[in-house]
């Protein structure tokens, strides 16, 4: 009941959030396991109608020491690009700043969207050019479609995974209706996103000094 008040009331004068980052939903002891994942998803669903980006995180146990300590393998970030095109692009930005801290640098980033027969190379094409316009370095990859077993198929082996999701009937689902707990425990960790607002990822400043040197770097 408070968090609707939360939201509307968090910020300081005319700064505000944007953006609500939040684990998986895990509990163990719950008496009605279903109906506490039924609430977790209508309390995002709350936010996202406020205009909150929603960011959730999912890392086993395990899998976490390798995330956090300096010599841990982290070669590579997946980004599945697929579903509405705000979400992808925030995950792109997420992806870029993450390989901007010190632990991630050697990270190569990699995008993966469907491609198939004579969209094949549109499809690339297209990635490519929003790649470059951002001016973020990333690999673009298709792949045949976003099923459950294609996305274990290729980012299995990676060291942090993007995915968008929706929500549907207050249940956590992939682009595709998939739920996501189908998956979810099989990956890398990982970092399911959706935006409630336009990303503009276009870098590159118009004029004045800024854009002069821009030019200059490109």
């Amino acid at each position: 009941a408070a968090l609707p008040v939360l939201l509307q009331s968090y910020g300081f004068g005319p700064l505000h959030g944007n953006t609500i980052l939040t684990n998986w939903y895990n509990r163990p002891d719950a008496l009605l396991p279903g109906l506490e994942a039924l609430k977790y998803g209508h309390n995002l669903m709350t936010a996202y109608r406020q205009g909150f980006n929603l960011v959730i995180f999912h890392c086993e146990a395990s899998k976490w020491e390798n995330l956090i300590k300096a010599d841990g393998r982290r070669e590579r970030i997946d980004i599945w690009w697929g579903g509405k095109q705000d979400s992808c692009r925030l995950m792109l930005l997420f992806a870029y700043l993450v390989t901007k801290t010190s632990i991630w640098s050697k990270a190569k980033i990699r995008v993966l969207t469907v491609g198939s027969g004579k969209s094949l190379a549109r499809e690339k094409q297209n990635l490519i050019q929003l790649l470059d316009e951002a001016r973020i370095p990333a690999e673009p990859h298709l792949v045949k479609d976003m099923e459950p077993t294609t996305v274990l198929e290729h980012s299995k082996q990676s060291s942090l995974v993007f995915l968008p999701f929706r929500i549907q009937q207050s249940r956590l689902t992939d682009r595709a209706g998939y739920s996501l707990e189908r998956i979810i425990t099989q990956l890398p960790p990982a970092v399911m996103v959706k935006a409630a607002e336009e990303i503009d990822l276009d870098a590159e400043p118009e004029e004045g000094t800024a854009g002069e040197l821009a030019a200059a770097m490109d």
